[in-house]
C-alpha cells in the first residue's frame, strides 16, 4: 500500500513538472549542481509539494508567461524540488512553506529567496535581483575565457535585454561587459545603454547601477 501511494505522488509530481510547458526544469539537484558551476548560471529552486495549491498555481500561470520562460531558460539552470521528497535539502535550506523560490549562485550560495506565490511581473523583479549578485558568487568560480563574455557579444546582449525589458539583467550585463573590457569601444556603448535602462526600469534599476558604480 505505501508503495503504491509512493508511486502515485512520484507520478503526480513528474506532472505537476511538466505542466509549466516551456521551462527547461531539472530534476537532479546534484547535476543541476554541477551545470551551474560549468555554466556560471545561477540556479532557480522552486521547492514545492504535490498538496500545494499556490505549487500548481505557479505552474500554470508564471511559469507558462514568456518573458519568465526566456529569462530562466536563457540565464538560470532552473530546477523542481519536491519537499515531501528531498527532506534534506529542505532542512539545509531551512525551508518552511510552500512554495518557495530560491535563487543560488554558481557556487551553491543563496542569492535570494522568496517565500509564496508570485505572478510574471514579481517573478522577473525577483530574478533579475538574484542575476545581479551573481557577479560576487562568480569570484568563488574558476573563470572559463569563452566566447560568450566577449564585448560584442555582452553589447548585443544587453541591447536586447534593453529592448525586451529585463532592465535589471541589461544594466548588470553592461556592468559586467564595463569590467571586463574596460578599454573597448563597447564599453562606452555599455555605459550609455545601463542609463536607459536605469532610467527605464525605476528606482531598483538605478539602486543597482549605483551599487555596480560604488564596487569598480
Amino acid at each position: 500500500m505505501k508503495f503504491l501511494l509512493l508511486a502515485i505522488a512520484t507520478l503526480v509530481w513528474a506532472s505537476y513538472v511538466q505542466a509549466a510547458e516551456g521551462v527547461q526544469w531539472r530534476s537532479d539537484y546534484s547535476k543541476a549542481v554541477q551545470e551551474a558551476a560549468a555554466t556560471k548560471r545561477p540556479m532557480l529552486l522552486d521547492f514545492g509539494t504535490v498538496a500545494c495549491v499556490y505549487c500548481r498555481k505557479l505552474d500554470a500561470t508564471t511559469f507558462r508567461d514568456p518573458g519568465v520562460i526566456r529569462l530562466l531558460n536563457e540565464r538560470f539552470v532552473p530546477i523542481k524540488i519536491d519537499g515531501d521528497r528531498d527532506l534534506k535539502l529542505v532542512q539545509a535550506m531551512r525551508i518552511e512553506s510552500y512554495p518557495t523560490l530560491v535563487v543560488a549562485g554558481p557556487d551553491g550560495s543563496v542569492l535570494s529567496t522568496n517565500p509564496g506565490y508570485l505572478d510574471a511581473s514579481g517573478m522577473m523583479r525577483f530574478l533579475q535581483g538574484g542575476l545581479v549578485k551573481v557577479p560576487k558568487s562568480l569570484n568563488r568560480v574558476a573563470p572559463s575565457g569563452r566566447e560568450k563574455d566577449g564585448p560584442s557579444v555582452l553589447l548585443e546582449q544587453a541591447k536586447r535585454d534593453l529592448k525586451d525589458g529585463f532592465y535589471l539583467c541589461c544594466v548588470e550585463r553592461c556592468d559586467r561587459l564595463i569590467r571586463l573590457h574596460p578599454t573597448s569601444a563597447e564599453s562606452d556603448k555599455a555605459r550609455q545603454i545601463a542609463q536607459q535602462a536605469a532610467s527605464a526600469g525605476g528606482d531598483k534599476s538605478r539602486e543597482v547601477l549605483a551599487i555596480l558604480r560604488r564596487s569598480r
